[in-house]
Order: C-alpha cells, then structure tokens, then sequence
C-alpha cells in the first residue's frame, strides 16, 4: 500500500483540538480551531449537523464531539461523529454517555473517530508511568456497551506523543482511533485507517479513514485472510508447502498471500457460481 492510497484530498476534514494551528477550513460556515468541513471541490457531499456537544474546561467552552449525517455522491449515507474527548474523567463519563443514548438509538451505519484520550491495553503506550489498567478496562467497557468495533490502523502504532518523561524519552500512547458499528463496516466492508505522518504544529498524528471506492485507482481490493478456510481439507498441508524456511518472514507472508489468493479461487471459485445459479 503505497502513497496512491491517499493521493487525492480528503473528503471530509475535522479539526477539534484546541492548540490546533489551523485558522480555517474552506466550506466551514463558523472559522476557529473547532471545525468539520467538506471537500466539495473533490466530492459531492452533503452534511448535517445532528448534535454538537460543548463541555467546561477550565471556564471555556471545548467541542467534545460534533455528531453528523453525511451524504457521499447520494448513496452512501451514514452518521459520522467525530470525538475530542476531554484529559478529565468526569467530562469524558458525560461524553461517553451521550456517546451511549446515540448507540442505544441509532439504527444507521456509524463510524466514530478522533481523538478518545484513553488507550485499551499496555501495549498502546510507550514510556512515562505504569499504565492505568482499570482505566483501560473502563476505556474498553465503555466502547462494548455502545456494540462498537476498533477499526485499526496501518501506519505509526502510536498517534500521540507526549512530553519527555524522567528517563529522558518521549511517551508515546494511541489516543486516538476509528471506531464504527456493525452497520458500517457492512457497508464499508474494505475501508482503512492509516495513521498519517504528524505536522510540527500538533502532538497528535492525523487519521485518513479510505472508504472502500478510495481503496485503490485500480479497484484492487486489499487481502483479507478468510477464518472459514481453516475448514478445507487441504489448507494446512497447503500452507505448509508454501511456507520455506529458508525465505524471511516478510518473503514468506508474500509469497503465502500470492499463494492464497490463487488457492482461493481454485478452492471456492465454484462454489460461488453454484451459489449465483441457486438465485
């Protein structure tokens, strides 16, 4: 996955964090650093402001999520919600349950992404002090009560960098993320998230969420390892034949992709003609 994947601008541009540099964003009716703005020199797109929710810090208002309808190209419509969670525990319970009175009630594709301030496990921090597993857990809990997926990302592990700590070292943690329900990865069965290089003015790495018609100018859809087949007979005496020892881990997992994804549909190719002549 190359630079091709992201070589157009982006769609849809959210700018929430306080410190931000940025002045202004183009089709953004209100300027300032809280904005979420569409690209419609690149894209027809249509967005509606559904809830926008300010919180109380330190005697200002701060925007800790703008939930959104969006209209892409007149079809694929979905909610958007896009999150600055507060530093503060008691600000980031009351977003996480207005977060949750949306999931009790949405019956639309969602997705949900920016910058959470929490992190799920140990393996998403680098440096500093121990790592706050009851927060974690509660971080965790919080996101299964609203029946929400982790999307991932490719790119950078970690999104956040932080001051230097006592060992002289940065601490480094994976604040922000995409998240999304059930709906909308059905819909978006191939999108991506790819952490973007950090910009000097921000501690935070930008998100690109692709959609699945933004994959590839080729509409090569990326790989994806099925769990179903683990069940053919000849899948782990096939797999063995085409991992080699004496090739490197990184050869190996290109050579057993390309191996797969003739295998696949040598093995399943059939059954799915059988399957379309049923209907």
């Amino acid at each position: 996955m190359g630079p091709r994947h992201y070589n157009r601008p982006p769609n849809i541009i959210t700018s929430l964090e306080s410190r931000h540099a940025l002045q202004r964003i183009d089709e953004v009716d209100a300027p300032g650093s809280n904005a979420l703005g569409v690209n419609r020199d690149f894209i027809d797109a249509t967005m509606e402001i559904v809830n926008e929710t300010p919180i109380s810090a330190q005697g200002e208002d701060a925007i800790e999520f703008i939930h959104t309808r969006l209209v892409i190209n007149g079809k694929n419509q979905f909610l958007f919600t896009a999150i600055y969670a507060s530093p503060m525990e008691d600000n980031r319970h009351d977003m996480w349950d207005k977060i949750r009175n949306i999931a009790v009630a949405v019956q639309e594709p969602w997705l949900l992404a920016g910058d959470f301030n929490d992190i799920m496990s140990q393996d998403e921090k680098q440096g500093g002090a121990l790592v706050n597993f009851r927060r974690c857990r509660l971080f965790q809990e919080r996101v299964n009560d609203c029946k929400l997926l982790d999307l991932g990302a490719v790119g950078s592990k970690f999104t956040w960098r932080g001051p230097i700590y006592e060992d002289g070292v940065h601490i480094f943690e994976r604040l922000d993320r995409a998240l999304c329900n059930d709906g909308w990865r059905v819909q978006f069965p191939n999108a991506i998230v790819r952490t973007l290089p950090r910009v000097d003015f921000s501690d935070h790495h930008p998100l690109l969420v692709l959609l699945d018609d933004m994959i590839s100018i080729n509409n090569e859809r990326p790989f994806r390892f099925e769990s179903a087949w683990q069940t053919h007979d000849s899948f782990q005496t096939d797999l063995s034949s085409w991992w080699r020892q004496e090739l490197n881990f990184t050869d190996n997992l290109s050579k057993v992709e390309d191996a797969l994804k003739e295998w696949r549909i040598n093995m399943f190719g059939s059954v799915k003609k059988k399957r379309k002549g049923r209907c």
